[in-house]
């Protein structure tokens, strides 16, 4: 399983579909379950017919839902949660934490699960074009505030090269030269930084060096996905 089917399936499972009983004609009652899995599964930009395929409607529904719901505004809040409360979480644990989308309780530990790198973004170059740009500015907002945090012992450098190896899989896996290059800039000029604030040091600690040589092999690996 992936990490966005993860999330979808988790979502789905979560949701608690409205009921009619009680409410007024006229009065909103909610998404029901079929245009709820219509939102959540256009995060893919797959064509609308597969869409409507996963969901088990007609395509004629689904064009019908896509017309009546504000579909832009749902991926936006998708692609937010997706990304914050599930993606980040990934590249930095190794872990999927399922989450109960009615009240947000806080993540505990103990309902995280491993996903597979190989298979957590499998299905990454599917992802929709605004999931996408999202995922792009905030890798280069986190890489450009957190690559410059040096680890002081082996257990956080350790920490440190997995994250960013995940972060690598998911780049090459999605197949986007373009968000790639801008992220690539970025991460380049800090990784730079690092290394010769480092080298111009008057005494380098192993801990130092081994930082700069992660940040010099992470260039060296990003780059050969461009």
């Amino acid at each position: 399983m992936t990490l966005l089917e993860a999330f979808i399936n988790n979502f789905i499972n979560e949701y608690q579909e409205p009921e009619r009983k009680g409410v007024q004609h006229g009065d909103e009652i909610g998404i029901f379950s079929s245009r709820f899995k219509s939102l959540l599964f256009s995060l893919y930009g797959i064509p609308q017919k597969e869409i409507a395929k996963k969901v088990g409607i007609s395509y004629s529904f689904f064009r019908r839902i896509k017309s009546e719901e504000d579909l832009d505004s749902h991926i936006n809040e998708f692609s937010d949660i997706f990304i914050e409360d599930c993606l980040f979480l990934y590249t930095s644990t190794g872990s999927y934490y399922p989450r109960n989308y009615s009240d947000l309780p806080a993540i505990s530990q103990e309902t995280a699960f491993e996903i597979n790198i190989e298979e957590a973004f499998l299905d990454s170059a599917k992802y929709c074009k605004v999931l996408k740009r999202k995922i792009a500015n905030v890798l280069i907002e986190k890489v450009d505030n957190g690559i410059g945090v040096e680890a002081t012992d082996k257990k956080e450098l350790v920490k440190i090269v997995e994250s960013l190896n995940r972060i690598l899989k998911l780049l090459a896996t999605w197949n986007e030269p373009e968000f790639n290059k801008q992220i690539f800039k970025v991460v380049s000029k800090k990784c730079n930084e690092q290394i010769c604030k480092i080298l111009k040091s008057d005494e380098i600690t192993d801990s130092m060096r081994n930082h700069a040589i992660i940040c010099s092999d992470f260039i060296l690996k990003f780059s050969n996905i461009l």
